[in-house]
């Protein structure tokens, strides 16, 4: 387990989640159901599983261990806290807003209860919890949280302390949300600066930190900054993640719209037909990350004058949205304004 816990610490989750299953299953053949030390090993596991992109199996293991500890333990016990934040990190992962919403402001009065003002555990709830407001749509609520706990954190941490960076980049992100761009920019200059120092070149955290940066660059007319940061970050995922890794080509995915935007057409080509190539290996049809995928192809293939390309991908785009979305939906109405202006394209 200790094992597994410095390689999650040092951003090596693949192989974390190899100790955390082996120990896992050692436990499991062993122990009761409700055994502690089972527990630990199964929340770590979903830990590392979370971290690899692998949200489903996150959530169902995490459903099974709040299940046995709600049972187990009094709703303020510590360890039922942390895997109930876990838990609702999950759902906020799967879109499902207010089930994480719910979920984290229990666990947000619970740590209160438990924990003083300047408890990491407390503030670690806290600024997930404003991150679920900021999807729910809530920004005022988020940025006083966020707000809030980057000022506790300056008082007890040093400023390169990887929690008050995290802080810092939700802040940033409700920045950004809010148009408040500059401020953001501001932001994560200075997080993406203290991450040089804290961590090393491939650490999610601060991959984070510069993709935000890169999309906050972009926001503010920035655009050979977020081109250049987005192809440093391409390049390091290449080397670190499998070639289907949801994190990876989400990545290669932007930089290649960030390509287009900029008239760099055959590039873009390329490396969304290599996205797409991979997505359709791994997602279903219907999935929204292949249509995306898909419709930014379409669009670098209209930009390239391969007008018959465009047309048939724009069709397979608009024929899903048309079957799984409603009638006002921005994507569908976007597929098929994008099929009419191929068509048009091709007299």
């Amino acid at each position: 387990m200790q094992v597994g816990r410095c390689l999650m610490e040092d951003g090596r989750v693949r192989e974390a989640a190899v100790w955390f299953k082996e120990s896992y299953q050692w436990r499991k053949n062993s122990l009761a159901e409700e055994h502690p030390f089972l527990l630990a090993s199964q929340h770590e596991l979903a830990r590392a599983y979370f971290a690899d992109g692998q949200v489903k199996m996150a959530k169902e293991l995490l459903e099974h261990v709040v299940a046995v500890k709600s049972r187990a333990l009094v709703e303020e016990h510590p360890s039922l806290l942390r895997s109930q934040h876990n838990l609702a990190n999950t759902y906020l992962a799967e879109g499902q807003v207010k089930r994480a919403v719910d979920l984290l402001e229990r666990v947000v009065a619970g740590c209160t209860r438990v924990y003083t003002e300047e408890q990491s555990q407390l503030l670690k709830s806290q600024r997930d919890l404003a991150s679920a407001y900021q999807a729910d749509g809530q920004l005022e609520k988020a940025m006083q949280l966020l707000e809030h706990t980057v000022k506790v954190r300056a008082r007890v941490l040093v400023e390169e302390h990887p929690e008050q960076l995290r802080s810092q980049i939700g802040l940033a992100e409700a920045y950004l949300a809010d148009r408040q761009v500059k401020k953001g920019v501001q932001l994560l200059e200075h997080v993406v600066t203290m991450c040089r120092t804290a961590f090393t070149e491939e650490h999610p955290q601060r991959l984070t930190a510069q993709a935000l940066l890169a999309n906050a660059y972009q926001q503010n007319g920035q655009m050979n900054e977020a081109i250049e940061l987005k192809r440093a970050i391409v390049e390091v995922k290449t080397r670190v993640l499998a070639e289907d890794h949801p994190e990876r080509l989400a990545s290669e995915h932007n930089l290649a719209v960030e390509y287009l935007q900029n008239t760099k057409v055959k590039k873009a080509i390329e490396m969304l037909e290599h996205v797409l190539a991979v997505r359709t290996r791994v997602l279903g049809e219907e999935d929204d990350q292949l249509l995306r995928s898909q419709y930014e192809l379409a669009r670098a293939y209209i930009a390239d004058r391969q007008v018959k390309k465009a047309i048939e991908l724009a069709e397979q785009v608009v024929a899903v949205r048309v079957k799984v979305l409603s009638e006002e939906d921005p994507r569908r109405i976007r597929s098929q304004a994008l099929l009419a202006y191929a068509h048009q394209a091709d007299g």
